[in-house]
């Protein structure tokens, strides 16, 4: 006879794990869906993002095409390429002079785990100040942030690096770049 699963529930003695889990509010995926990107910026009042990546796309000139289309849109966008693998406080204190030095109203994660770790984290820190180790796991935070608008690598659909337990809302978009 096979136990019900409430009598299952009664006698396991699991520790009870409760995770607390934010998706973007909005999500554009598809070919050519980071074209609504200039679009998407105005629609939510915004005017001087920072574009948060790292210095092998700025080589290969997607970051151009980005700011393209941005300063095309007549938003005036920066670019802060110093993230690393596993994001250090010293390039997150880099980061936020690059935030600070733009005025910026929002932040833009372009590439892989760090660049999208290291936006999370800046859009944090402009917020609410650093040390970044005072929001590291496991505590929880669910305070404000600067908005935040991500653009996984094409090849890539992770929101988020699975090292990384800080989990903003905001905005993703997927798309084909050629």
């Amino acid at each position: 006879m096979t136990p019900s699963s409430a009598s299952i529930l009664k006698t396991t003695k699991v520790p009870l794990v409760i995770a607390n889990i934010a998706f973007p509010r909005y999500s554009r995926i598809g070919a050519g869906a980071v074209n609504e990107l200039p679009s998407l910026i105005d629609s939510l009042g915004l005017r001087r993002p920072l574009l948060v990546t790292d210095a092998y796309l700025t080589q290969t000139g997607a970051v151009d095409r980005l700011l393209t289309l941005l300063r095309g849109a007549g938003i005036n966008a920066a670019v802060f390429d110093g993230t690393v693998p596993d994001p250090t406080t010293e390039s997150l204190d880099r980061g936020v002079e690059a935030l600070r030095a733009h005025l910026a109203d929002c932040v833009i994660g372009f590439g892989g785990g760090s660049p999208m770790d290291s936006a999370k984290a800046l859009a944090v820190l402009a917020s609410q100040g650093g040390p970044m180790r005072k929001f590291k796991a496991p505590s929880s935070y669910g305070g404000s942030a600067l908005p935040i608008i991500a653009i996984p690598m094409p090849d890539m659909m992770v929101f988020t690096s699975a090292k990384s337990r800080l989990i903003m809302p905001g905005t993703r978009i997927r798309s084909e770049m050629p």
